[in-house]
């Protein structure tokens, strides 16, 4: 049950790239037990089921310019969460630890702060 980050920066002038990894490591199924005894589990989905999820990694992209405008200053954000698409690792056919992993994928966003 390990996670850290990872954050590399690079700036120059008034531009800025940054680069995130988001690692969890692998995770024990508590109830993986329980699920294999139950006589209600189908014998398909029993060949699907771990005792262990896989480690995860995400990378973010992310690149500001700051633009001084005299008596304020705006700072232009662009960036990418989870740039490289990861799926999230099962543990069942179609389950996944929602409270640790993020299913959504690749995401763009942008932002403008706008600092008087």
């Amino acid at each position: 049950d390990n996670r850290g980050n990872i954050t590399f920066s690079w700036a120059r002038e008034n531009h800025r790239v940054s680069v995130f990894n988001r690692h969890t490591g692998s995770l024990q199924v508590l109830s993986h037990r329980d699920y294999m005894a139950n006589p209600n589990t189908a014998e398909i989905n029993k060949g699907y089921a771990k005792s262990m999820t896989d480690s995860y990694n995400t990378w973010d992209v992310q690149y500001n310019y700051t633009r001084d405008w005299g008596d304020s200053t705006s700072i232009f954000t662009v960036g990418v969460i989870d740039a490289t698409n990861e799926d999230v690792p099962l543990f069942r056919r179609q389950s996944y630890h929602t409270s640790v992993f993020d299913p959504r994928g690749r995401r763009w966003y942008a932002r403008v702060l706008w600092q008087f």
